[in-house]
């Protein structure tokens, strides 16, 4: 258990440094004023590492019917407050623990007055309400099959409906299948050539839970 403490350690240490690196290359770049009304602007996000077949057994890779091919593979959780430049949670794990499975583990060290920002891999609508229940902000890539609705009216909305003709739109809704989460949606347009590149990556992604239409 020591050793393994140490060696959390030490990697946590690595990624603080190469942090730090990346923050602090060229000219320093200030936290916006807007996000200096929080306590804390976390970011989370993971990263994978491969590691020597010879510790499958302890950090397992992805799965493989071939027994003689077992990968190892590091997964690394790393919460960091933009505001301090402080890492507030690292924890190390299987390639199998996926981001989804490790969203609720931000309930652990949030607190209220928290903005917390993580990519789509983290969409738990159940870890948002606790989140909220909290006293916490969050920043979320949308999935598509969520079910939006109108506050006013309780009834679904149509996404491609609601950005018809615009470029930005800001608007309150509701969020989920029981239509209780009150959030803000934000949208962009994107710029035509980053669009367009998108739906060629779409088109050739070759996972095929990812069933998309015209509409979507």
């Amino acid at each position: 258990r020591e050793r393994a403490l140490k060696g959390r350690g030490f990697m946590q240490l690595i990624v603080h440094k190469l942090l730090d690196e990346r923050l602090h290359s060229g000219c320093q770049q200030q936290v916006p004023a807007p996000f200096k009304i929080f306590n804390r602007l976390l970011i989370a996000d993971s990263t994978t590492l491969a590691l020597p077949r010879a510790l499958a057994s302890v950090f397992p890779g992805a799965r493989n019917h071939c027994a003689s091919t077992r990968q190892s593979q590091l997964k690394i959780q790393c919460y960091y407050d933009l505001l301090t430049e402080r890492i507030v949670h690292f924890t190390l794990a299987s390639f199998r623990q996926n981001d989804q499975a490790a969203s609720p583990h931000i309930l652990s060290v949030c607190r209220s007055n928290d903005l917390i920002l993580r990519d789509l891999g983290y969409f738990v609508i159940n870890v948002f309400e606790k989140l909220m229940a909290r006293g916490c902000c969050f920043i979320s890539r949308l999935r598509l099959d969520v079910i939006l609705s109108d506050p006013a009216t309780g009834q679904p909305l149509q996404l491609l409906d609601l950005l018809h003709g615009k470029t930005l739109l800001d608007r309150p809704v509701l969020m989920g299948a029981s239509g209780k989460l009150p959030v803000c949606l934000v949208t962009v347009k994107l710029p035509e050539q980053v669009a367009a590149k998108r739906r060629r990556e779409r088109k050739n992604n070759r996972d095929k839970r990812l069933l998309y239409n015209a509409r979507t």
